[in-house]
């Protein structure tokens, strides 16, 4: 890419200020901006080449205060050279601010500043998980997002500090054994759902050996063996990736073969967590330094739609009440417990493995994203969870088989009903906090439902009968 020019310098600086503050830019100046940048990545390799001294991050996933915390800490782009491993936008605050102002840097120092793809820079993964919602709030229109989600096509794979340190989102393939066969990738697309691509943003290391299923529903899990054998056969001396919350903010594992760095303290703004960076020198010695969240100041009060992936909890009242939507499905139509979560997209992997467990005394809430598209769960699943005493089932999307689960003792509220079996989505997590019917429910809580409706609260209730449940909804429910 030609070197800068003066004014284009002076007006991207200005911009990395304003983004500094966090302040979004204009649609005109993302759209100047993702082009810009579009000209960088194309020229980057699937396994670009970085130099030592590096700082290594993981995921941010639009904390934008952390990410500025990340900087006060580890230096100052272009004082520090960054490599961020994926994963900035969805789930927090600040998705729109956080990639801009990573994306500004990466074409005012094209040098200083790596960014590599993550599981979440993905058309289908931002539609779900919040940084779509987030463009459409902040700028009237998907516009934003287009322009973004069009130059996550173009970011690198994977990155090679010094021919030592390989550096990617996720894990290994079990079709990609050298480095090699990562460059001949055709990467300028959308993440698929399988494949040495997919695998490459999703895979996960465990303490197994060999190759196994991913419970993500997309890449696979890898042992010791199998990264030994990666590291012997390219010459490297560690893979290190991102893509899962560890709570002191890096973790070593297969014998210091693997590390996992995440970057966003206080995942969700729930987790408790810390989070880390890797500091590689000149001579390749590696250190970690921790950070807790930076403190919160002037988040903004926005009246949403839909609230903010996670953050619109902090609301007046502990005790939320859901919009109207959700109906009543199942054999028990007042149900109540102790909430378990799990966020997916058509995928009803996590929800077949948890309806097998004991569920006494415990509400399953199953985030699918309002899809209307399948349905996760019907007469089969809905009658295992019976059977392991699961206390209700709320799932934001579709079931089928309505006419026999009415018969099945199980609380089971759904948006509707389709004859669609699930789909081969994002399988997504467990016990993460979720957006049901306009309210974040995070695991751990407790909910409440009868006939008129649903209640959450972080701590449980007491109720001497259904006139005092009515009593307790009236003084929450939101002035019309």
């Amino acid at each position: 890419m030609a070197a800068l020019e003066f004014d284009q310098v002076k007006d991207l600086d200005r911009c990395i200020e304003q983004l500094l503050q966090c302040k979004p830019l204009s649609e005109a100046e993302v759209k100047d901006l993702c082009a810009k940048a579009q000209n960088v990545f194309v020229n980057e390799s699937n396994v670009q080449a970085v130099a030592a001294p590096v700082t290594v991050c993981g995921d941010i996933h639009g904390q934008f205060q952390d990410l500025v915390e990340l900087f006060r800490i580890g230096g100052n782009c272009p004082d520090t050279n960054y490599l961020f491993m994926g994963d900035y936008v969805d789930r927090g605050y600040h998705s729109v601010e956080t990639v801009t102002l990573l994306v500004a840097l990466k074409v005012r120092y094209p040098q200083r500043i790596t960014i590599l793809r993550g599981n979440h820079e993905s058309r289908q993964i931002t539609q779900v998980y919040g940084f779509y919602d987030e463009c459409l709030r902040k700028y009237g229109s998907a516009n934003v997002w287009k322009y973004f989600t069009d130059l996550f096509d173009y970011l690198p794979l994977t990155a090679l500090v010094e021919n030592q340190i390989f550096c990617l989102h996720g894990g290994l393939s079990p079709t990609l054994d050298t480095l090699d066969h990562i460059r001949a990738l055709d990467r300028v697309q959308e993440v698929p759902h399988e494949g040495p691509m997919c695998d490459l943003l999703w895979s996960d290391p465990d303490d197994r050996c060999g190759w196994g299923i991913s419970p993500r529903g997309a890449g696979y899990t890898f042992g010791q063996d199998i990264s030994e054998q990666f590291n012997h056969a390219n010459g490297l001396t560690l893979v290190s990736r991102a893509h899962q919350l560890v709570m002191e903010g890096y973790n070593w594992c297969h014998e210091q073969n693997v590390v996992t760095i995440f970057s966003a303290p206080n995942y969700c703004y729930r987790c408790g967590n810390m989070a880390a960076i890797m500091e590689v020198d000149e001579h390749m010695n590696k250190s970690f330094s921790q950070f807790d969240p930076a403190p919160r100041r002037g988040e903004p009060e926005v009246t949403r739609r839909t609230p903010d992936y996670f953050l619109a909890a902090q609301q007046a009242s502990p005790v939320r009440v859901l919009q109207p939507g959700l109906r009543n499905y199942g054999g028990l139509r007042t149900f109540y417990g102790r909430v378990t979560t799990i966020q997916c997209q058509e995928s009803n992997v996590h929800l077949h493995a948890a309806v097998k467990e004991d569920g006494a005394g415990r509400v399953l809430v199953v985030d699918n994203g309002g899809s209307m598209r399948s349905s996760l769960l019907g007469d089969i699943l809905a009658r295992v969870a019976s059977k392991h005493g699961w206390s209700g089932i709320v799932v934001n999307g579709c079931i089928r088989d309505a006419a026999t689960v009415h018969n099945i003792p199980l609380g089971l509220r759904a948006l509707d009903t389709t004859p669609m079996k699930p789909g081969k989505g994002e399988p997504g997590q467990r016990d993460v906090p979720v957006v049901v019917s306009g309210t974040v429910i995070f695991p751990g809580d407790w909910l409440y439902s009868d006939e008129d409706g649903v209640l959450v609260s972080p701590e449980p209730l007491e109720f001497a009968d259904a006139e005092q449940l009515e009593q307790v909804r009236a003084m929450y429910r939101p002035a019309a």
